[in-house]
């Protein structure tokens, strides 16, 4: 088995959380995933509200014929006060919004995934053509400025490419 991973390329529909630097919002998040930047770029909630992040991500390569096993978005985020009642909704877009969310938090940084392998019958093509896989985050009800920090999101595709020497296309003989 082989994984590839697609990385935030563009900001895409709604776009609401706070910056803590610059003006693109998927560029504080588009860390790879062996190396997240943690407090140097993030996105923040900011007092209470119901905001959203949707962002485009890039398309990726897996080689013809291969067969998708799994599919899941990483989101990675810490909160200032642990004891905050707010909710951190995760999760991916493609032919439907597929999502989770969680309460339970922590003020470090913690990973938490979404597994979005049964959600439909995936395809190579749905990783390989640019804007068809978004992410998406929602932060509701957090009380303090600042209190959730989302610094890194991604997609991990774990396929198992063809065997060696196997036709991956039509061949005349």
């Amino acid at each position: 088995m082989a994984k590839a991973y697609m990385y935030p390329d563009a900001d895409d529909g709604t776009n609401q959380m706070e910056l803590s630097t610059g003006s693109d919002h998927y560029a504080l998040i588009d860390d790879d995933q062996a190396s997240p930047d943690d407090d140097t770029t993030y996105l923040f909630a900011d007092n209470g509200g119901n905001q959203r992040e949707d962002i485009q991500m890039a398309p990726t390569s897996i080689p013809v014929g291969s067969t998708i096993n799994s599919v899941k978005g990483i989101f990675r985020y810490r909160v200032e006060d642990a004891g905050d009642s707010g909710t951190f909704l995760y999760g991916i877009i493609h032919d439907s919004n597929y999502f989770d969310s969680t309460s339970s938090h922590s003020v470090s940084y913690t990973d938490v995934e979404y597994d979005a392998t049964s959600d439909e019958s995936w395809q190579i093509s749905d990783f390989t053509t640019d804007g068809e896989i978004k992410i998406i985050v929602r932060a509701s009800g957090f009380v303090n400025p600042e209190v959730l920090r989302y610094t890194q999101g991604y997609v991990e595709i774990d396929y198992t490419a063809p065997a060696s020497g196997a036709l991956t296309s039509p061949q005349i003989i």
